[in-house]
């Protein structure tokens, strides 16, 4: 039988030997947050001032909205004109009197007018006009008899009294 030596004796392994640590890593690491962070911060101001600015009235943008349709009068945009003349001024309606007028027909928008929550004397005194402005509009969009130059400006000053004169007392902190 094999007897081990008795000065030969097992010896445990040795555990890691410690390395000095780089900071390299971790500064690089802190870097990049950092330039993260500064991003994310520069990003959500920036989108934060956007919000802020300030919107514009009602009549503004269907005073725009008009500007932008009086390209249309012109011989054969008729169609084209009636449309967009009929879109601004119901969503001018919806937007100053808070009266549901995009989703209705004329004749019941115009019975709301007369007799439901949006029936002001601002409205009352215009009724008319609209009436009539609303009406060619639906004639040239669904008979396909759009309006002539000559009807098309009457629609537009019809149109832009309207908006004119129903901002004054939104304007000077009537209700709107």
């Amino acid at each position: 039988m094999n007897t081990p030596a008795t000065n030969e004796e097992l010896r445990d392994i040795l555990g890691p030997i410690p390395l000095p640590e780089s900071q390299i890593p971790w500064l690089l690491a802190g870097g990049i947050l950092l330039l993260l962070l500064a991003g994310a911060l520069f990003f959500f101001l920036r989108r934060r001032k956007k919000k802020e600015a300030p919107s514009l009235l009602a009549h503004e943008i269907a005073l725009a909205e008009l500007a932008r349709a009086r390209k249309l009068i012109t011989a054969g945009k008729g169609l084209a004109y009636a449309q967009r003349l009929s879109a601004l001024l119901r969503q001018y309606i919806e937007s100053r009197f808070r009266v549901s007028s995009t989703r209705q027909t004329t004749a019941e928008l115009l019975k709301r007018l007369q007799t439901g929550d949006g029936a002001t004397e601002e409205i009352m005194v215009h009724l008319d006009p609209l009436q009539t402005c609303l009406q060619q509009c639906d004639l040239a969009k669904f008979a396909h008899l759009p309006p002539d130059q000559s009807a098309m400006e009457s629609m537009e000053s019809s149109v832009c009294h309207f908006i004119e004169s129903t901002t004054e007392q939104a304007d000077s902190g009537g209700t709107p």
